[in-house]
């Protein structure tokens, strides 16, 4: 019979156990949780263990990640929900060698090679699964095969707050990939709406590096060329100063800074105390054991401002006053990016997210001690997209090489940037207006927070529009809003978008039959005196009307 700890889980993460558990149960595999980081994934990972050995006793789990601070903190929380829980840990990096608990806590690191010490597993889950790549050859490639050789039926599901990966895209996608479904998907921007993450500020830095000669490797930019084109006494100055400036204005108390490279780090380190703030650099070849937990452990306490690193202090470092993300390094990887900055979206009081309402999680963190967390980017990284809305490089789909993806604002379809008819829903992209500059500084990192504007319309215009790609007849509505500016809609009464649109106009009345019924009764509509425009990435789109 299946139990539920006393511990109370938030409706996330309940509904997040609820969709793994209930397809495993269900016989699916290869499966696949998103949550956004800081909501809770470990404790959903101990919900969906425990409820697994009340289905099914004494089933044997193996639970698999890649950092040994992940390794403990997952293991500490299994205890903490389900004390006296059947599990151990197989780390080296925490000097415990455990092959025979049913439940173990692995590092694949110190397992991928020693799969035939652990025995038979029933369920393989995999945390941060976003660092799963594709080669039958890697790490987990190895570890997959020689556990399903034991047991072919064994079944795999992963937790991850980053659903792609930048050599290769979509976790869930292309013919190669480990996992088959999302069963579950509560992103940042839920989370922040729902009053369980602490949102964002964020500021393109007045100061910005120039990448121009910079290569790239597998699409990341090669970060000794980074570092020869970034890290220069008189840009490190300038960037420490700005962000001093931005701290001191914003009242910033704990920082973590991204820099490109062990010596970068060191310089700006260096900077950055003699311009009076205390800071300790974190880099991977210069701190490891017990010296890197000594710095991590000083940042906490409040002893360190700023923690330097170049990628180390993203997946598993959790810590509340975390307020201030600095970015004096540039990344093409929207992953990266993305785990960097929501370093800094846990709330300052846990106890807010246990409030009732969303309406009531809101109001404490707007009146808690950390509103908002800031990014200050100087690394033009907005190149990424928004933490709700990525720029994912995708090879699903043929032909498509490595160009970024984006999603059809009508129907959620994947589409490679270049398209302009989505083949799903044949929404129009709007064509991009060269007399239109954005000359706001700062950087959306949600898109709920692009700011619309509203414009007066002057005239409008309906014409045929045939769709290049799939032949299909659209209205194509173009709003002049003084010389030279206009903006363009698709109209189609194939899709619900386009007969709420003229039903709203014309409301009682029967819909169009055809578009050239439409382009006839159009001019009779009512004309709007002002639309509501926003940029989405290159283009302009319609949202609204008055």
């Amino acid at each position: 019979m299946e139990t539920r700890n006393v511990i109370k889980l938030r409706a996330p993460q309940n509904g997040c156990s609820d969709a793994i558990f209930d397809s495993l149960i269900a016989g699916k595999n290869n499966i696949l949780g998103v949550m956004a980081g800081g909501t809770g994934k470990a404790y959903v990972l101990c919900d969906i263990m425990k409820r697994l050995d009340a289905a099914h006793k004494g089933i044997r789990i193996l639970q698999l990640v890649h950092t040994r601070e992940l390794i403990e903190q997952n293991y500490k929380s299994m205890l903490k929900y389900w004390p006296g829980a059947p599990c151990g840990i197989n780390s080296a990096g925490l000097g415990a060698r455990d092959y025979n608990s049913q439940m173990i806590f692995g590092g694949i690191q110190s397992l991928y090679k020693k799969s035939k010490d652990i025995g038979e597993v029933h369920i393989l889950g995999i945390d941060e699964a976003q660092l799963i790549g594709r080669d039958a050859n890697s790490m987990y490639g190895q570890m997959i095969t020689d556990l399903r050789e034991r047991n072919p039926k064994m079944a795999i599901f992963g937790l991850t707050a980053t659903a792609f990966r930048t050599t290769c895209g979509w976790l869930h996608k292309g013919e190669d990939a480990l996992f088959s479904e999302i069963v579950y998907d509560y992103g940042i921007g839920a989370a922040i709406n729902d009053g369980y993450l602490t949102p964002p500020r964020s500021k393109s830095a007045d100061f910005q590096y120039d990448l121009s000669g910079v290569r790239k490797n597998s699409k990341e930019f090669i970060i000794s060329q980074m570092a020869n084109a970034i890290d220069v006494d008189a840009k490190t100055k300038s960037a420490v100063a700005e962000t001093i400036a931005y701290a001191e204005k914003n009242g910033l108390k704990k920082w973590i800074v991204f820099g490109a490279g062990q010596k970068h780090c060191e310089n700006i380190c260096a900077e950055l105390r003699r311009q009076g703030v205390s800071a300790e650099s974190l880099t991977g070849n210069n701190t490891r054991g017990a010296k890197r937990d000594a710095i991590f452990m000083a940042h906490k306490r409040g002893i360190i401002t700023a923690l330097l690193n170049v990628n180390i202090a993203t997946i598993g470092y959790d810590d509340p006053e975390v307020d201030f993300i600095v970015w004096m390094r540039a990344t093409n990887s929207p992953g990266l990016y993305h785990q960097g900055c929501v370093r800094g979206d846990r709330l300052i009081d846990p106890a807010i997210g246990n409030l009732p309402t969303a309406q009531e999680r809101l109001a404490a963190i707007a009146s808690s001690a950390k509103p908002h967390f800031h990014v200050l980017d100087f690394g033009g990284n907005h190149r990424n997209g928004t933490l709700d809305e990525p720029v994912v490089h995708d090879k699903r789909t043929s032909g498509l090489g490595d160009a970024p993806v984006k999603i059809c604002p009508e129907c959620k379809e994947i589409l490679a940037t270049s398209v302009r008819v989505c083949p799903a829903c044949e929404y129009e992209y709007p064509e991009s207006d060269p007399n239109i500059e954005s000359t706001a500084s700062t950087e959306v990192l949600l898109s709920s927070q692009r700011e619309p504007k509203w414009l007066d319309v002057t005239n409008v215009e309906y014409s045929l529009h045939r769709s290049r790609k799939s032949g299909n007849d659209s209205m194509k509505v173009t709003y002049w809003c003084g010389i030279g500016q206009y903006y363009k809609e698709w109209i189609t009464m194939r899709h619900p978008s386009g007969r709420n649109w003229w039903a709203f106009r014309e409301p009682g009345v029967s819909l169009p039959q055809s578009v050239t019924e439409m382009i006839k009764r159009a001019p009779g509509l009512p004309k709007p005196a002002r639309v509501q425009v926003v940029k989405q990435g290159e283009h302009w789109q319609v949202v609204g009307y008055g």
